[in-house]
């Protein structure tokens, strides 16, 4: 993939760092934020703090499984209307995603703390012009 792939129209992969650092420092809570293509490979990574490091490997089938679960959620926009966002809170870290054209952006922050605010400020922060509809396909 080279640096001048599109991540979506106004959207270059090359400009994703600034992105992620954006995200990042939006608000001091965050951990980490990663951006993944429509195969779930890693785009770009971008950390605050000591976050979980998991193995390459574990990494690579976490990203997949990501970008899996997000392709399966879109099957119901029919029925329930776009995915905005998606939640996940664990023992260890709060995990929410969203979609940017079709890529999808993690972000890993506290469980401690209400990410519903969070949540929506990135997406608000991001714009409609980023939040671009799922891909149907891997």
């Amino acid at each position: 993939m080279t640096p001048t792939t599109e991540l979506e129209n106004k959207f270059l992969i090359s400009d994703s760092h600034t992105l992620c650092k954006k995200v990042l420092f939006s608000n001091k809570e965050i951990h980490s934020v990663e951006l993944i293509n429509k195969k779930g490979r890693l785009v770009e990574r971008v950390s605050n703090r000591n976050t979980i490091n998991l193995p390459s490997n574990k990494k690579e089938m976490f990203h997949m499984s990501t970008k899996l679960q997000e392709t399966m959620k879109n099957e119901n926009d029919e029925d329930f209307g776009k995915v905005n966002y998606s939640y996940v809170s664990r023992e260890k870290v709060a995990i929410f995603s969203c979609s940017v054209g079709e890529n999808i952006l993690i972000v890993t922050l506290p469980n401690t703390i209400n990410p519903e605010p969070i949540a929506k400020d990135i997406v608000s922060f991001l714009g409609g012009d980023l939040l671009l509809p799922h891909t149907k396909s891997l």
